[in-house]
């Protein structure tokens, strides 16, 4: 490629092999990476400040949820059921922060959520095992359950259609609309909050509906967090502008001040908080850019938003811009009349075409000169890290910063001592000359930020980390972050993060392979769950590994075993369960639940609990139970002692 002509082409093609569902201008007053600001949102007040908002993003997309405002009175938590020990709990991220699962129990009764269905089986002594009560939804989905005491709360919502629009950007011209969109049943999630005292006669004590699509839960003590979305204007009906509701009451929408916080599609973000022991509850929804997951600490609840940059677009745009100037009138009013940036391109590649290849030259010069200090600037994507102080919920205020990069998991966000941890992928655009040839490549990098919590402002960054591979599992230890990044083979990093302002990487162990989840085993050694692979690449099944990081600096593998094809725990943590006094761990498997024992350095599967279409696996004393289309006990040997059948 050579010149102004291989540049634009450069532009318009490369970039658009990235898929893209958004766009940033080049625009000072947005947000860019590595900045934290204060947020203030106004509420509000005229539907028509929402119409005009959603009809200059051109809005097409789905999910969300609210709460009826009403003051929360702390009360003491019940314990009842947290008081006993021996017997598996859920596995979560943060001690003492509870996530939704489909399976609990209470050490005598096990809760399983399958579909629109929720039992409740007898479970110890496995002599005694059966079903005692059976509840039925009239919701297609449970997303998940949670236990408090004497209650028994079950979310559950109506799925969704999730339509993807093209990208408008602001001042330009909408492009033609996609074909008629067919109506697209509105989203709902459902709260339910049971007195199981008798666990064969479940009470309904509350039932708070919710609109909008569910993306995620936690609780702390007795009070639940509910986070929804759904569009600002109807997909099907783009007439009809969304005002989230509980129990069929709209509740306050708040914007930010600072618009530029917002791109399309602009969702309604809703969070809910429930004290399940009174069943009261408010909310507040908040216009933002479509969450993908968040973090809850003790103190504070993190949105993440991840906005895509169209690359091709802003460039593009950029690249016209600059060369306008020198254009003849004529075709600087076809460009002006341009629907799209792209046109424009195209109106000015027909022109350079004409012209002597010197001037060309010299045009290339002015873009390459104004453009390459922009291109390092340029992510595909970003996070914006939204942090809310748990005790003042719902506040118009929230505090933000912004990282390059995606975040893959849950795991790769932390908080401890002050600060908070992002671990990212991103994917950056590179301006490339050689003999006068210019052309647009990108690659990934991986990067790990600490911001402090206070300002979410920047205080220490790792970037440049395994260019080329993406991270695959993350975990946050005391001083010590550990990430997994692959392409073929896996390193796993040990990174020092004592000091939050000053993260390095201190070693890394490179195996074939690669992790999904990783999780602590002693104050030493770490776990590992992931996918085993041959140097060509073929899959050989999922593999659980022991490691040493007791000198994070030389990270050894003390053992691995090979526990079958697949494992839902491979993308759900959930599915993992470890017994630390017994020293096993139990994964669902294509067969049954498989028993891993850990004796000492060494791992070894002692075998398989068989049952069909096990997803989960928990322990009761010294009684291990499959749970899938059935419930299933088994003693030490892994002999069956005590069996279920669910419908």
């Amino acid at each position: 490629m050579r010149g102004i002509l291989a540049l634009f082409l450069a532009i318009v093609v490369v970039c658009g092999a990235a898929t893209i569902v958004a766009q940033q201008y080049l625009s000072e007053e947005k947000p860019a990476s590595g900045t934290a600001t204060s947020v203030k949102f106004v509420e509000v007040k005229d539907l028509s400040e929402l119409e005009e908002l959603a009809r200059s993003f051109m809005e097409v997309h789905g999910g969300a949820f609210v709460a009826e405002p009403m003051k929360m009175v702390a009360t003491p938590p019940s314990t009842t059921a947290w008081e006993a020990t021996g017997y598996s709990k859920t596995n979560v991220q943060v001690e003492g922060i509870e996530e939704a699962d489909v399976v609990k129990t209470d050490g005598k009764y096990i809760y399983v959520a399958r579909g629109s269905k929720l039992y409740i089986v007898k479970a110890y002594p496995p002599s005694e095992m059966k079903l005692v009560s059976e509840l039925n939804f009239s919701t297609p989905m449970i997303e998940g359950i949670y236990l408090y005491g004497d209650r028994l709360v079950v979310l559950a919502s109506t799925r969704f259609i999730v339509i993807c629009s093209d990208y408008v950007e602001g001042g330009d011209k909408v492009p033609l609309p996609r074909p008629p969109i067919p109506p697209v049943a509105q989203p709902a999630t459902f709260i339910y909050i049971y007195d199981i005292s008798d666990k064969a006669s479940p009470k309904l004590v509350a039932n708070i509906s919710v609109s909008g699509g569910y993306v995620a839960s936690r609780m702390k003590n007795q009070y639940l967090y509910v986070l929804t979305q759904q569009p600002v204007i109807i997909p099907s009906e783009p007439e009809t502008i969304v005002v989230p509701e509980v129990d069929g009451e709209p509740v306050k929408v708040w914007i930010p001040e600072n618009k530029s916080l917002i791109w399309p599609p602009a969702m309604h973000t809703t969070i809910a908080v429930i004290n399940v022991e009174t069943g009261g509850h408010e909310a507040a929804s908040y216009i933002l850019g479509a969450a993908s997951r968040i973090y809850m600490s003790k103190e504070n609840l993190y949105i993440i938003c991840t906005k895509v940059t169209d690359l091709q677009w802003a460039l593009t745009k950029k690249a016209v811009e600059i060369i306008k100037p020198h254009l003849p009138r004529d075709v600087r009013k076809e460009v002006d009349e341009a629907s799209n940036p792209y046109e424009a391109a195209s109106k000015v590649y027909t022109w350079l075409q004409s012209l002597p290849e010197e001037k060309r030259d010299q045009l290339v010069k002015e873009v390459v000169v104004k453009i390459k200090p922009i291109i390092p600037r340029l992510y595909h994507e970003e996070t914006y890290i939204y942090r809310f102080d748990l005790e003042s919920l719902p506040s118009e205020h929230s505090a933000l910063g912004v990282v390059p990069g995606r975040v893959l998991e849950q795991f790769a966000l932390h908080e401890s001592k002050g600060y908070f941890m992002v671990a990212t992928t991103a994917n950056k655009v590179y301006l490339k000359e050689e003999d006068s040839r210019y052309w647009l490549d990108w690659s990934s990098e991986n990067c790990l930020y600490t911001l402090e919590v206070e300002s979410m402002e920047i205080k220490g960054k790792l970037e440049g980390l395994a260019p080329g591979e993406q991270i695959y599992a993350a975990r946050y230890l005391d001083g010590l972050a550990l990430l997994v990044t692959y392409r073929q083979v896996d390193p796993l990093y040990g990174i020092d993060i004592s000091d939050p302002a000053k993260p390095k990487v201190l070693g890394y162990l490179k195996e074939l392979g690669y992790s999904e989840y990783l999780h602590p085993y002693g104050d030493d050694r770490l776990i590992e769950v992931g996918v085993a692979i041959n140097k060509e690449g073929r899959w050989l099944g999922v593999k659980v590994a022991l490691y040493d990081i007791s000198n994070p600096a030389d990270i050894k593998k003390f053992s691995e075993v090979k526990v079958g094809d697949y494992t839902p725990a491979l993308h759900d943590h959930h599915a993992f369960t470890l017994n630390m006094e017994k020293h096993y761990l139990l994964l669902p498997v294509e067969d049954g639940l498989a028993v891993v024992k850990i004796a000492g350095d060494k791992l070894g599967v002692k075998g398989i609990v068989k049952m069909e279409g096990a997803f989960r696996g928990l322990y009761i004393g010294d009684y291990i139970y499959a749970v899938g289309r059935g419930v299933v006990a088994a003693d030490n040997s892994l002999k069956i002692v005590g069996e279920v059948f669910l419908d």
